[in-house]
Order: structure tokens, then sequence, then C-alpha cells
């Protein structure tokens, strides 16, 4: 019997000992710890995910809103979307004000630069040309040259045609503070190459009658004279 009591005792003071490793006070602080990361990332995990979704479910839901004219309902979901920044949803906010597409009909100029100047920090090229564009029209907004100019650079540096051209017209009337009329030229064409019929017109005249910086060039001037005709007779052929 004193040999089995010995045996048991050893056993208990071993099993005592294994708990005693087994909840030591670091590793039960790296326990808890690793259990409260697991909780975290049960919680944030789902909640950035819905976030996500969120903002691409009000962009849809925004959408279809507008194509069923339920104006109230787009701009509920929209702004929603354009809180967690949604560039999209922005540049359309600000094309919904612009056209008076609102709950209430009315224009709203302000409001569309606003949004449209968040779609162009977002990097969009459409906000980009839009900001500009109410920067220089004075449609109840604050006309802003230097402004108008630096987002009109930014959306034409993106490739946008239309910016290619309107800033071509802004340098060429001095909008940098001095004319550039070989900066505008360069514009100009690449306005053109993407099939734009004013920088068409616009490059015709400036070969055709030349300048102190740009010197006749009546061989250029035939060029974009054929193209123009072939936009316009493509134009006739899909009409």
């Amino acid at each position: 019997m004193p040999v089995i009591r010995k045996s048991l005792k050893k056993q208990d003071k071993k099993e005592k000992e294994g708990s005693a490793k087994l909840f030591h006070p670091s590793r039960l602080t790296w326990l808890v710890a690793a259990f409260l990361i697991f909780l975290a990332l049960l919680i944030i995990v789902p909640i950035a995910h819905f976030s996500s979704m969120e903002s691409t479910d009000h962009l849809k839901a925004g959408l279809l809103a507008v194509q069923a004219k339920d104006y109230a309902k787009a701009e509920r979901h929209l702004i929603r979307a354009a809180q967690t920044n949604e560039a999209r949803a922005a540049f359309i906010l600000g094309s919904l004000y612009l056209d008076g597409k609102t709950p209430d009909g009315q224009k709203n100029p302000a409001k569309a630069l606003k949004y449209f100047e968040q779609a162009a920090t977002l990097g969009l090229k459409d906000g980009q040309y839009m900001t500009a564009l109410l920067y220089d029209r004075r449609q109840d907004t604050p006309e802003n040259k230097e402004k108008a100019l630096n987002w009109g650079l930014l959306a034409a540096a993106q490739g946008d045609a239309e910016a290619l051209y309107a800033v071509a017209v802004w340098l060429e009337r001095g909008y940098s503070g001095k004319t550039e009329p070989l900066i505008a030229l360069s514009m100009y064409e690449q306005a053109a190459a993407r099939g734009h019929k004013n920088a068409m017109v616009s490059l015709i005249a400036i070969y055709s009658d030349g300048s102190d910086e740009i010197p006749k060039n009546l061989k250029r001037a035939s060029y974009w004279r054929d193209q123009l005709q072939k936009t316009n007779e493509g134009i006739q052929k899909i009409k």
C-alpha cells in the first residue's frame, strides 16, 4: 500500500506540474492575446468586406434609380457610395446636380462642382475635365482660370480628347499668363489624332494661315482637311 500511495503522489505531482506549465502566466497571456486577435479578425474582416460591398451596392442601386428617374433614391444611394470615395458615384452625382436631375428638379452647380472635384481628386479623368469646365464657364461657380487649366491638364495627361482640345484653346488664349501657341498646337494635334473634329478645324486654320511662332504648312493643313472629311463621311454613314 505505501508503494501505491507513493506512486499516486508522484502521478498527482506530475499532473499538477503539467497543469502549472500549461497555465503559466506567460503562456496564459499569449493564449489570451491569440484569442483576442482571433475575435478581432472575426469582427474586422466581415466589416471591411461589408463596407466594400456596401459601396458597390449603393453605386449599383443609384445607377438603377437614375435609369428609373427616381432621383431622390438615386441621390441617397450615390451620396452613400461617394462617402466611401467611390469616384464614379461622385461623378454621377455631379452630373445629376448640373443637369437638374434632382429630387426638386433644380440645378445646383455648386454641388455639381463639389462632387466633380471629389471625383477629380480621386483621379477620374471625366471628373477632372468637368471640374476644369466649371471653373472656366462660371455657371454660378467661382471663376478660376488657374484651376481650370490645372484640372484640364491632368485630364489631358490621361488622354481625354475633350480635355486636350479645351486646354489647347486655353493655352492659345493665355490662361497660363501668356499665350503658348506651340504647346497649344501639340495638344490640338493630340486631340485631332483622337478624332476631335474641332481640333482638326483649328489645325487647318493654324497651318493655313501661319503665325510668327508657327509657319504655314499647307501640306499639314491639307492632311487635316482630309481627315475631317473622312470623319464627317463616317458620321454620315452611321446616321
